[in-house]
């Protein structure tokens, strides 16, 4: 470096180096304790800079993940142009006369995602029965399970029935130790989507025929 600063400077001669040499040791013998400060100074200087550089690509993490959750949330309404159902799916969940819905989730859900799940249920036109697909999340938050629960608790106070599908251990464990769980029954929990999809079905068939008969 000190040969690239007496390039800089003009100097090309050996005489050159001896007076950058002399000047550096006049300045050390000089203002030693002054000098000794200055790599402190260009530490805090990289320091500071890879400080800002990591909680940007922190925030640019989060923001890119919390967009790969949102693409993963899906509501299912109409069973005839969505992709996720089977055609057996398809079958049973026309059976349910648009008065069931699915909130589909996939991959780990975070607080990232709570928002957005929230608005896809606020979406969503009224229901009898909102069956929540939890088959591909195999972990989630405590922001996300707290938004969870809301969702769950905002379903039943409108008198509505929650089914839970595919709920893995982890998710349980979180759902279970925020009390998310406490408002749905053992038996409104299933292993896979078209067992729950068909108690849907018959869930809303009984309900149809409770409002005929009254």
């Amino acid at each position: 470096m000190r040969t690239l600063a007496n390039v800089k400077a003009g100097g090309r001669t050996p005489l050159a180096g001896v007076l950058h040499a002399s000047v550096l040791f006049l300045i050390v013998l000089g203002f030693g304790p002054v000098v000794a400060l200055i790599p402190h100074a260009a530490l805090a200087g990289i320091l500071s800079k890879l400080g800002i550089a990591v909680v940007l690509a922190s925030l640019v993490f989060v923001k890119e993940t919390a967009d790969a959750q949102v693409r993963a949330i899906r509501t299912i309404v109409d069973e005839e142009h969505h992709d996720l159902l089977t055609e057996a799916e398809k079958a049973a969940f026309r059976r349910c006369a648009g008065r069931a819905a699915i909130l589909h989730l996939s991959a780990a859900m975070s607080f990232g995602a709570a928002n957005e799940m929230v608005r896809r249920i606020v979406a969503v036109r009224p229901v009898d029965v909102l069956i929540v697909d939890l088959t591909d999340v195999p972990d989630i938050d405590g922001s996300a399970a707290l938004t969870l629960e809301e969702i769950i608790q905002r379903t039943v106070y409108a008198r509505q029935e929650v089914l839970i599908v595919g709920m893995q251990l982890r998710v349980a464990r979180v759902l279970g130790r925020l009390g998310a769980l406490d408002r749905v029954r053992e038996a409104t929990r299933f292993a896979s989507r078209m067992e729950a999809i068909d108690t849907a079905a018959a869930l809303v068939a009984e309900r149809r025929d409770a409002s005929t008969i009254s």
